[in-house]
């Protein structure tokens, strides 16, 4: 799971980075989410520059997916003993 983890940021950070004509040149799944087609919004900002900018997807195919991936891997702590 830490593997998983790391990977999905690795991946977010990377699509954060590039362009969302960039992102969506990686698939015909990212191009309908980024603009919004059927029943999701779109996944883009405009960030302070006034530029567009992409919501990462990682390797899921929505936001949320890398932080609960990441949220597994922790290790859990067991119950104390009275």
């Amino acid at each position: 799971m830490l593997f998983v983890g790391a990977a999905n940021g690795i991946i977010s950070f990377w699509q954060f980075s590039i362009s969302p004509e960039e992102l969506s040149g990686w698939g015909p799944g990212y191009e309908e989410r980024l603009s919004g087609e059927g029943d999701v919004a779109a996944r883009t900002f405009e960030n302070d520059s006034g530029d567009e900018q992409a919501r990462p997807f990682g390797l899921g195919s929505d936001s949320g997916t890398g932080g609960i991936v990441g949220l597994l891997s922790l290790p859990r702590r067991s119950p104390s003993s009275p």
